[in-house]
C-alpha cells in the first residue's frame, strides 16, 4: 500500500498505529528544521527523509513514539481510498461526525478565525515559527475547536467511525513481543484520572498544544486547546476532569518545617532498581528521578505530597515512626519505592572564571542538524541545544561541567 523499502523485519499497519515499528521519527532528523518545515513538502519527499534510515529496533519489541509511522499511514489511506488525506478526512471523518469547524487541509493558508500560535522568545511570547501543514499531515495537521472535538468523541464511541471490534483493539494496551504491555492502543493513550480509566491523547506543534481526554465509565470528556508552546493543555485536561468528577487533585499547600523535612531525605528505589532522590533546602522538599530533573513537592499533610503544578503524588510510608518507603502515583499507575541506605549523589561545585571559560565559547555540532551553543556571562557559563531552552552549567573539574536542572554532565 505504500512505496517504502523492505527492512530486515516485516512491518505491519498495527506496528505503525502503536508506535512499535522501530522506524525513526522524522521530527528528530537533521532535515526537520524551522527553515525546512516553513516550506511545503510532498508526501514522497517526506517519506524519503526516513525511508532509508535503519530501524531503531525490531518491530514489536519496544514502544517509541514515531510520527513517521503516521506519515506512512497517510500514504496508505491515500493509496487505498484514492483520495487525498485532506479530502478523506473531510468526507469520512468530519462530515460523518458533524464537525463543521474542522479542517485537515495542508494548503490554503489560515482558516477563518484561526488562532495565532506563540512561542516563548527572548522578549516574551512571540509568534511561533511558521510550519507548512504538508509536514505533519495525518500525524497532526488537523485544526479544530473544542465543540467539534466533543462531536468527534461522541461519534467514535457511538460506532459511527470505527467498528466495535476495531475500537476494542484501539482502546486495549498493545502487547509487545515479550508479553509486556504499553499504555497505548491504536492512536490513544490509556491512563487514569483519580483511578478512573481514560482514553486520551495530547499533541503539540510550533505555537500550539492540545489535549483530548475521555472517561468512558463516567462519560466525561475534556478537550483543551492552547495557542502557545507550553504544557498547559496536557496539565489542565486531567485537572479539569478530576474537578468534574468531584475528586480534585491536591489541595492547599501546607507549611513543612525543616525538622520534619529531614524525615524524608534519602534515596528511594523502585522494583526495577531506578533511584529517586528526595532532598530538602530552605525552599522545601524536592524529588529527582535518576537521570531526570529536580522537581518541587508541595506538602499536603500526613506524609502526603504532590508535585508542584502537576497531579503526580508521593506518599511516604513509615514503620515505627521512621520513613521506610513511599508510594508514587502518576496518571500511568502506581510505583512502590523502598528507602535505601545509599547516599544521595552529590557533585562538588568549583568556582568558574569567565576569562578561562572563553576558550569554550562557540557552537559545536554534535550530530547532523543538532548543535550545542556555549556562552559566558561574567563568571557564569550557559549552554543551549538546538530547539531547546538555555541552561546554566556549573564547574566540576578541569574541562568538566554539570547541570543542576537535570542529571547530566559535559566534558
Amino acid at each position: 500500500h505504500v512505496d517504502f523499502p523492505a527492512k530486515e523485519y516485516p512491518i505491519t499497519i498495527e506496528h505503525l498505529l502503536t508506535h512499535s515499528s522501530g522506524i525513526p521519527d522524522f521530527t528528530r532528523t537533521a532535515a526537520y528544521t524551522p527553515e525546512a518545515y516553513a516550506n511545503a513538502i510532498t508526501l514522497p519527499e517526506l517519506i524519503a527523509l526516513f525511508a532509508d534510515e535503519p530501524l531503531e529496533f525490531a518491530p514489536g519489541i519496544r514502544w517509541s513514539y514515531s510520527n513517521s509511522g503516521y506519515i506512512l499511514l497517510t500514504a496508505i489511506i491515500e493509496n487505498v481510498s484514492g483520495q487525498s488525506w485532506s479530502d478523506y478526512a473531510r468526507e469520512h471523518l468530519f462530515e460523518t461526525a458533524g464537525m463543521t469547524s474542522s479542517s485537515a487541509a495542508i494548503a490554503g493558508g489560515p482558516l477563518d478565525n484561526e488562532a495565532v500560535g506563540y512561542a516563548e522568545g527572548e522578549q516574551g511570547w512571540e509568534p511561533a515559527y511558521p510550519i507548512s501543514l504538508s509536514w505533519p499531515r495525518a500525524a497532526g495537521c488537523i485544526r479544530s475547536t473544542v465543540r467539534d472535538l466533543w462531536a468527534w468523541n461522541r461519534s467514535v464511541f457511538a460506532g459511527k467511525l470505527v467498528g466495535t471490534a476495531m475500537l476494542t483493539n484501539a482502546h486495549r494496551p498493545f502487547q509487545l513481543s515479550d508479553g509486556s504491555t504499553t499504555d497505548y492502543g491504536y492512536g490513544w493513550f490509556l491512563q487514569n484520572v483519580q483511578g478512573s480509566p481514560t482514553i486520551e491523547h495530547n499533541g503539540g506543534i510550533d505555537g500550539f498544544t492540545s489535549a483530548s481526554l475521555y472517561l468512558p465509565q463516567e462519560e466525561l470528556y475534556v478537550a483543551v486547546l492552547v495557542n502557545r508552546q507550553t504544557g498547559d493543555a496536557t496539565d489542565l485536561a486531567p485537572i479539569l476532569a478530576a474537578i468534574a468528577l468531584g475528586k480534585p487533585y491536591g489541595g492547599p499547600a501546607l507549611p513543612l518545617s525543616a525538622e520534619v523535612a529531614q524525615d524524608y531525605i534519602g534515596v528511594y528505589v523502585n522494583p526495577e532498581g531506578v533511584e529517586r532522590y528526595i532532598t530538602a533546602d530552605e525552599k522545601g522538599l524536592h524529588a529527582q528521578r535518576q537521570g531526570s530533573i529536580v522537581l518541587d513537592l508541595d506538602h499536603l499533610g500526613n506524609d502526603h505530597f504532590i508535585y508542584h503544578g502537576d497531579v503526580i503524588t508521593i506518599t511516604f510510608e513509615r514503620a515505627d515512626g521512621r520513613v521506610v518507603g513511599a508510594r508514587f502515583v502518576s496518571r500511568g499507575g502506581e510505583e512502590q519505592l523502598t528507602r535505601s541506605d545509599r547516599p544521595i549523589p552529590v557533585r562538588k561545585e568549583i568556582p568558574l572564571n569567565g576569562a578561562e571559560l572563553q576558550r569554550y565559547v562557540g557552537t559545536y555540532e554534535m550530530a547532523a542538524g543538532f548543535t550545542l551553543t556555549f556562552r559566558v556571562e561574567g563568571d557564569r557559563f550557559f549552554a543551549q541545544a538546538t530547539r531547546q531552552p538555555e541552561f546554566e552549567l556549573f564547574g566540576e573539574g578541569p574541562h568538566a561541567f554539570f547541570l543542576k536542572v537535570v542529571d547530566a554532565r559535559i566534558e
